[in-house]
């Protein structure tokens, strides 16, 4: 391979590397540790960790992505809601132009963001602008639910819907403490009953959300109603029919943190987590303690950054990859997006820059509407056609009883050209102008271009004084997997 680092090279043999005393730097396969970024912390953490993913042993870049093109998919679409029954499957798709499976069109648009559910072989969309829309899988229809005629309240203002135990579910977010429930299994033609929340006494709030969870109420395991109000109020019943005294109960009534988006909610086996200004909650766990639960601390390591994003605004949605691999929290501000992303298997968060408006899951693929409205996917087991920029800052460390660092000898396996950016901060110094003074740049490039997996272990001169210090590595390739990393210490 040939290698551009010519003024590098001679700053290394006036140091003279040779004499430096070689040692191990951890890599940090634990991911990122927001409080790492100004601290002396674990050297498994990282301060900084986009487009990496650990999986517990080393760092390999994040999964790419490729544009999706399928029958009956638009070049773009505003929202997407997957329908899959039986042997069918595919998008639901809302744009400007209007509300279309392929070359079926709606009988009238939706409004976006909108909530859907499913049940008897139908979606159920509903955006609080109009009569609910039904589709089957070949025709779409508007429903004929209604509310009952002294009701007062029009069933087309309803912008939230639930399928449990074969009923559907419906409300308005920030509206009345109120809901309406249907008949077992129907969902065409049916006029729903109202059930007041606010015979509980001093409930707080508007109704936001209502999810299913998996627990043991008293009377075996069984689905239960969590009913979610604007300032963080859940109300739990058991039970298949809120009209019938006998079969409804309620069973739990606490006080957590208040949801910051419809869309900030994830099923995760029989619990469901939710995303609020105090980090990722476990419904389940408040249920159990009484109290607010972080998720038994999962969120914690990205806390002070994911406060920081949400204090900004902007849209968020909490997503769980189909196998279940990745948690990803997408966050979406000024036209730009950013992901939190939670590996379960090496239970490490990390960043990353996926190009996300929305995350859908459809058959066993992981995908996202783009922030240009285009369908793509995530290819886990496939490599990028261009590059991906991964960087990791690492926390403060030091290196016993040496002063200073002479060299850094990463070893990447990766698919060239391969460009690594190294910067060396020592004493808690990490101003601009010292980033840009101590940043060094070596380009590799593999003498193969059949994209085979190489292995490159060059030196990295460097120059660094002090009694701790920060790493900044930042590779380009179209793979990449950091193997090791070795300083020389003097």
């Amino acid at each position: 391979m040939s290698l551009t680092r010519n003024r590098m090279m001679r700053q290394q043999r006036a140091r003279g590397t040779g004499r430096a005393q070689e040692v191990s730097i951890p890599l940090p396969v634990k991911g990122v540790l927001a409080e790492a970024m100004n601290a002396e912390v674990s050297s498994q953490y990282a301060a900084e960790l986009e487009n990496w993913q650990s999986d517990g042993l080393k760092l390999t870049t994040r999964a790419p992505y490729s544009r999706v093109f399928s029958r009956g998919c638009s070049l773009s679409a505003d929202w997407r809601i997957p329908f899959e029954f039986g042997l069918t499957d595919g998008y639901i798709e809302t744009s400007k132009s209007g509300t279309t499976w392929g070359q079926k069109q709606a009988p009238r648009n939706i409004k976006t963001p909108c909530d859907s559910t499913s049940l008897s072989g139908h979606v159920l969309i509903v955006d609080g602008n109009g009569a609910p829309l039904l589709f089957n899988g070949e025709e779409f229809s508007l429903a004929t639910t209604d509310t009952p005629e002294d009701d007062g309240q029009s069933v087309e203002a309803f912008d939230g819907v639930i399928a449990h135990h074969d009923r559907t579910y419906f409300w308005k977010r920030g509206g009345p403490l109120e809901f309406y429930y249907g008949d077992v299994g129907e969902i065409t033609e049916n006029t729903i009953t109202k059930f007041p929340l606010d015979r509980l006494g001093n409930i707080t709030g508007g109704l936001q959300e209502m999810v299913s969870l998996t627990m043991d109420a008293g009377h075996g395991m069984n689905d239960v109603l969590c009913i979610i109000t604007t300032t963080g109020e859940m109300v739990l019943y058991e039970g298949f029919d809120p009209g019938d005294a006998q079969d409804w109960r309620l069973t739990s009534r606490i006080k957590s943190s208040a949801p910051i988006s419809p869309e900030g909610f994830v099923s995760i086996g029989g619990d469901t987590w939710m995303l609020t200004p105090s980090g990722v909650v476990s419904i389940m766990q408040s249920v159990r303690s009484g109290l607010m639960a972080l998720v038994d601390g999962i969120g914690r390591p990205i806390m002070q950054r994911l406060l920081e994003r949400v204090s900004l605004g902007g849209d968020w949605q909490m997503f769980a990859s189909r196998d279940a691999g990745m948690i990803i929290l997408n966050h979406v501000l000024n036209g730009e997006s950013e992901q939190f992303i939670y590996y379960t298997q090496s239970k490490a968060w990390t960043t990353a820059r996926y190009p996300a408006a929305r995350w859908h899951s459809l058959g066993l693929d992981t995908q996202f509407t783009g922030l240009d409205g285009r369908l793509y996917q995530i290819d886990r087991h496939t490599k990028a056609e261009g590059s991906i920029t991964a960087r990791w800052r690492s926390g403060w460390f030091s290196v016993n009883k040496y002063s200073a660092i002479r060299y850094l000898k990463p070893t990447i396996l990766a698919t060239g050209p391969v460009t690594i950016k190294a910067t060396i901060l020592s004493d808690f110094d990490s101003t601009p102008s010292e980033l840009v003074e101590a940043q060094q740049t070596v380009t590799m490039q593999a003498d193969r271009g059949d994209g085979a997996v190489l292995n490159f272990d060059e030196i990295i001169a460097a120059d660094a004084a002090g009694s701790v210090y920060q790493i900044l590595l930042e590779v380009t390739a179209p793979w990449a997997q950091m193997v090791n990393l070795k300083a020389g210490v003097v």
